[in-house]
């Protein structure tokens, strides 16, 4: 048979630009050459007359683990048959159990006596011996436990540690009948269907699996590009090939996302929704099925740099290995690739997005849950890993462009025009102006903005001040206040900055040290600052030594005082004190600042100040 085709590297995004985000493309398509779930209802109690059958009687080569169809009879009322096959989520523990009972077509109600099996082997294969069969129509249930330690690595696929799964099917068309998720879903719908729809029984299934398919907007295409029916859900499987077996694998891992348990409240929705109309309403867990989907397609990436390489679809593929002795060592990307197709197709859709290609590069777009994303073309590294010399690691791109989170400014500003210099707005509350449009470009305020607003060339050479710094505005810039002044007395030139509302001086006065009997040095209008205000001076530049440097304090290795006007004593006074962490390599951009008391017989220097 002709390896069937999953659309996704050369296809997915030839095909998917044509089903768009509209209400009539919301299905897309898998390709294969061929393809349904059940109550979340624990099983009844096993009737006294329940007949226990051995696993043993069924070796695991008599299982196919092919998901085709086999034609089958189911023997004839009456006859005795083998019911087998395989339960696929986990791997049961030997104490779980499988039970089948007989259903009337027509209504769906139990009769006769039911049949207890067990499980064989670690794949979840299990057998069911039928003495008498009472109908064609039956329902597999099964109770138990999976267990973590081993095959550990399909744990990210199937995680939960119960199993309670259904399947309502029709024993006489094929032998192997599997029970999974899907199955587990369908079986209330069937009842819907068949009991209150008065539709026939394969017309039900034939309903619940197309649903199945468009709740995860999926449809299938046979060789020739037509659409075609999905197979019932109990012939998929997770060691099959076909289209249907990739779709089970990937949709059993969307549904693990729902919750950590099939008897969880979201799981329990899903149930019930999709029962009642063939849907699901739980808006919040199809939001986290199709979240983690997105973030399971970037498994590795480092920014905008993307090794698409899904680990949950190498978990499967590896578990598969383990199944098959026969099979190659090296693990096919082919199914994981599959795999992360019905993931890209779930939450693009799911997400209401859209196709991301060429024509809509750089496009922002708002899903159906208010987020805004775009579309990129991601860095992909390595194309040709064998060119490289990168042979046995061979990173890709799936796509040369993609949906991918915006960022927060992108997000902020989504739908906002940016045509008007000088404009401000607020993305969260009203207080708040933390974006800027300038030059056509949306850009972050600063912090200053926010305090003063913007420096226009309107307000070129006004001065505004914080509790912090005074601020001049220059070429559109807010600049920390900076002047200087030339002493009558000499002629010499000072430099000054505004910090908390006093000018100070940022050159030591004469470049020399006095004693306190000296201080009196500073010229008309200023004087030496009190304790009070080097501390309050010390508080602003927060000790970092950008701060340190405009204030002209050098780092050097040992401290400097400076004189305050605030007395001790006779003999002490307090200073300002300025050290550093020079020898530090953490501690290098931190200095160390406090007032201290002082000998006024020891020299120091003066920095003077003024209001």
């Amino acid at each position: 048979m002709k390896r069937w085709i999953l659309f996704f590297v050369l296809l997915s995004f030839a095909f998917l630009s044509g089903c768009g985000g509209d209400d009539d493309g919301k299905i897309i398509t898998l390709e294969s050459d061929d393809v349904e779930s059940v109550s979340s209802a624990t099983p009844d109690e096993c009737d006294d007359d329940c007949t226990a059958s051995s696993s043993s009687e069924v070796s695991s080569s008599s299982v196919s683990s092919s998901s085709k169809v086999s034609s089958s009879s189911y023997g004839g009322i009456g006859k005795s048959k083998t019911i087998h096959g395989f339960a696929q989520k986990g791997t049961p523990v030997d104490q779980a159990e499988v039970r089948v009972v007989f259903l009337d077509e027509s209504t769906l109600d139990r009769v006769g006596k039911a049949y207890m099996g067990k499980f064989e082997g670690d794949f979840g294969e299990y057998s069911v011996q039928v003495d008498s069969v009472e109908s064609k129509i039956v329902q597999i249930s099964v109770a138990g436990e999976t267990t973590m330690d081993k095959y550990s690595s399909i744990r990210a696929v199937l995680a939960t540690n119960d199993i309670i799964m259904n399947a309502i099917v029709d024993i006489g068309l094929q032998d192997t009948i599997n029970v999974n998720l899907f199955t587990h879903l369908e079986t209330e719908r069937v009842r819907e269907l068949v009991r209150n729809q008065h539709l026939s029984f394969d017309e039900a299934k034939r309903r619940s699996r197309q649903e199945i398919l468009e709740l995860f907007h999926v449809k299938f295409l046979d060789e020739s590009g037509n659409e075609r029916e999905a197979r019932p859900p109990e012939t998929w499987s997770f060691f099959g090939n076909t289209i249907d077996d990739i779709f089970l694998m990937a949709g059993s891992i969307l549904l693990s996302w729902v919750s950590g348990s099939l008897s969880d409240p979201p799981f329990e929705s899903l149930l019930e929704d999709f029962a009642l109309d063939g849907k699901w309403n739980n808006d919040s867990a199809m939001y986290r099925i199709a979240k983690s989907a997105f973030t399971n397609n970037l498994s590795t990436m480092s920014g905008d740099v993307i090794y698409p390489s899904s680990k949950v679809g190498y978990d499967i593929e590896s578990w598969r290995k383990k199944f098959d002795s026969t099979s190659s060592a090296f693990v096919s990307p082919s199914v994981v690739s599959d795999i992360d197709a019905v993931f890209i197709v779930f939450w693009e859709k799911e997400f209401g997005l859209g196709t991301c290609n060429q024509e809509n590069l750089n496009e922002l777009k708002k899903t159906w849950y208010n987020e805004v994303y775009k579309c990129k073309s991601p860095d992909c590294r390595y194309p040709n890993a064998q060119e490289e010399g990168y042979i046995g690691y061979m990173y890709y791109c799936n796509s040369t462009t993609r949906w991918m989170e915006a960022t927060k400014k992108e997000s902020d500003t989504y739908g906002i025009e940016c045509s008007k210099t000088d404009f401000f707005i607020s993305s969260e509350n009203p207080d708040s102006i933390p974006y800027v449009c300038e030059s056509g470009k949306w850009r972050q305020t600063l912090d200053i903005e926010k305090e003063i607003g913007l420096c226009t060339s309107e307000l070129n050479g006004e001065f505004r001040e914080t509790d912090k710094f005074g601020y001049t505005c220059k070429s559109k810039t807010w600049n920390i206040f900076t002047d200087s002044f030339v002493d009558a007395r000499d002629g010499k030139s000072y430099a000054y900055i505004r910090v908390s509302r006093l000018y100070w001086m940022i050159d030591n006065l004469h470049d020399t040290t006095f004693t306190w009997a000296e201080m009196d040095q500073c010229p008309d209008g200023w004087r030496l600052p009190t304790k009070a205000e080097w501390d309050s001076l010390f508080r602003q530049l927060g000790g970092w030594q950008d701060n340190a440097r405009m204030m002209k304090f050098n780092p050097f290795h040992t401290s400097w005082f400076y004189w305050s006007s605030t007395e001790v004593n006779d003999s002490l006074t307090y200073v300002g004190s300025v050290g550093f962490y020079a020898m530090d390599p953490v501690q290098a951009q931190r200095f160390t600042s406090s007032t201290v008391e002082f000998s006024k017989n020891s020299p120091a220097y003066i920095r003077c100040v003024k209001e």
